[in-house]
């Protein structure tokens, strides 16, 4: 397996728990908040895991990528000032960049190979 993708999605499994911990933490400081959607944590960075596990995270992390665009725009009942919200936010940007590099090295390694 490509170094890169390992090393991609090493770092996306662990802003994956970031992700968790924010969300948890988003709960706990609103209560009536609409929290964002749970998103699986990949098991291990291995190409298995890319083969059996990526295609589901991707489309978890579109509905939490959806969650963000809605809470801009204010269909989300959230306080997006806080500071609990804003950690979830950053997450979730931050998995997307990685989500979105994953798929470029895969991209160009299919046109490679």
């Amino acid at each position: 397996m490509d170094v890169r993708l390992v090393q991609l999605l090493a770092s996306y499994i662990e802003t994956a728990s970031s992700y968790a911990l924010a969300r948890l933490d988003l709960a706990m400081a609103q209560p009536g908040a609409m929290l964002p959607p749970l998103l699986p944590r990949p098991s291990a960075a291995s190409e298995t895991v890319l083969r059996d596990e990526w295609p589901r995270s991707q489309r978890a992390l579109e509905a939490a990528m959806k969650y963000v665009r809605d809470a801009e725009r204010g269909h989300v009942s959230v306080d997006r000032t806080h500071a609990a919200f804003g950690w979830v936010e950053r997450c979730i940007r931050e998995l997307d960049q990685y989500a979105r590099c994953i798929q470029w090295v895969l991209t160009v390694n299919d046109r490679e190979g």
